[in-house]
């Protein structure tokens, strides 16, 4: 008797985020920023920009889960005089990473800029985080400014 193993692989499944993403999101951004954020400011902010034209996020899921996220702000600048996308937040979840999914979310954030129109992508990253900084130069981004801030 002959028997056969099918074994079933899934895929990553990368698309535009939706409605439904907001509390994997919030997650996601809070592992981020290394703190509990407020959740009704969060989807207040979340509702405004998930139809503004201005925003572009896509997910990576994976199993039903949604386990890595990349958002963009499109916006024209005077001092490029054309538009450039923003990676605002880019992120993997830990037991996820090493194995490509940001990369890919980088170049697929990245092809979405160039369809809108934009010349460049620019990303601010803290400074505490040195492995954000070399996966950036790995995959063609320059260090070449600073970024200041100050609480209003």
């Amino acid at each position: 008797m002959i028997y056969m193993v099918i074994i079933m692989t899934t895929r990553p499944i990368y698309r535009e985020y939706r409605k439904e993403d907001i509390a994997a999101l919030y997650q996601l951004i809070c592992q981020l920023e290394e703190e509990t954020l407020p959740y009704e400011a969060f989807c207040a902010i979340y509702h405004k920009q998930l139809n503004n034209t201005l925003y572009y996020g896509l997910v990576c899921e994976y199993e039903h889960e949604v386990i890595g996220f990349v958002h963009l702000r499109l916006e024209d600048q005077l001092h490029h005089a054309g538009k450039i996308a923003e990676i605002l937040e880019l992120i993997v979840v830990s037991h996820e990473r090493k194995q490509g999914i940001g990369k890919e979310l980088l170049r697929r954030g990245c092809l979405a800029a160039k369809k809108y129109g934009c010349i460049q992508v620019e990303v601010s990253s803290h400074c505490r985080r040195s492995d954000a900084h070399r996966f950036y130069e790995q995959n063609g981004f320059q260090n070449h400014h600073k970024k200041f801030t100050k609480p209003s």
